[in-house]
């Protein structure tokens, strides 16, 4: 209803403009143009409306896509899982792709920030090996396993926790295996 009345306006407006400047007939015809410029501007805005209502659909579906049984709304990190045994580590990421490195091999540890949070994972830990680069998205289920596995490495320093910039913090460098 709201549409029809602001169509209305709008049509009466367009009519207005054109008969000050052309010679409308009034009667008949005036009405009919005034008619034809509402149904215009009704279709438009139906259209604008329709894209924002779709737009917003699409918003609260990715936002219940990351709710769990109990309505807490989590961001994506906690759909990534990890767990360490025997210093092999395991990844499972959002799209159930399994992943595993083995700890005992590792060349570095770094962290990888980004500008794009809070919409985005911002903060990613890094495990590289000589064949292998895995990411983990701080968050991640099972998060503590692999900061305690941190606290065994010598001169580890965990750094870049707090940057907003697209940055790669290094923080552990296999010297041994290096030289």
């Amino acid at each position: 209803m709201k549409n029809l009345l602001i169509s209305l306006l709008i049509g009466a407006a367009i009519s207005s403009v054109l008969d000050y400047f052309y010679t409308i007939p009034n009667g008949s015809a005036g009405v009919i143009i005034t008619i034809i410029f509402t149904g215009i501007a009704y279709v438009y805005l139906s259209l604008i409306k329709s894209r924002i209502s779709k737009k917003r659909t699409f918003l609260q579906d990715k936002i219940e896509k990351n709710k769990f049984n109990n309505g807490v709304k989590l961001h994506p990190e906690n759909n990534w899982l990890i767990s360490i045994e025997n210093k092999i580590l395991t990844s499972i990421d959002w799209e159930k792709n399994l992943k595993t490195i083995d700890l005992n091999k590792i060349e570095r540890f770094y962290v990888r920030t980004s500008n794009e949070g809070p919409l985005d994972c911002d903060v990613w830990y890094g495990i590289e090996t000589k064949d292998q680069n895995l990411e983990i998205p701080q968050g991640a289920e099972g998060e503590n396993q692999l900061l305690n596995f941190t606290k065994s490495l010598n001169s580890f320093e965990l750094k870049g926790m707090n940057s907003i910039e697209n940055k790669l913090h290094e923080c552990w460098k296999n010297e041994a295996n290096n030289g």
